[in-house]
């Protein structure tokens, strides 16, 4: 089965019964500053944001490498009440 190479990677969404995965996006900036915290992010890299303002840049940064078709950021919602459960990266390649 051939890939697409035209996939949009900033329209890509995955739902099931208990979770949808879209791509990151500005409008997920203050569940994501507010859930991501030290305690969350404990054994991540980078460290967590200190500002929304930080949050903000790591996002448009998301966008752009989307756009770059080289990473996929998806932000990770509970179906039920779209909130937030988490955030997911694929990437450090092409999609092609």
């Amino acid at each position: 089965m051939a890939l697409c190479r035209d996939i949009d990677l900033l329209e890509v969404k995955i739902v099931n019964d208990r979770l949808i995965l879209r791509p990151t996006s500005l409008f997920g900036l203050d569940p994501i500053f507010r859930n991501f915290n030290e305690r969350v992010t404990r054994f991540m890299f980078p460290s967590p944001a200190i500002s929304s303002v930080e949050t903000a840049s790591f996002i448009t940064d998301s966008i752009d490498a989307m756009l770059d078709r080289t990473n996929l950021h998806l932000t990770i919602s509970h179906a039920r009440d779209r909130n937030l459960a988490g955030r997911g990266f694929a990437g450090h390649g092409t999609w092609a």
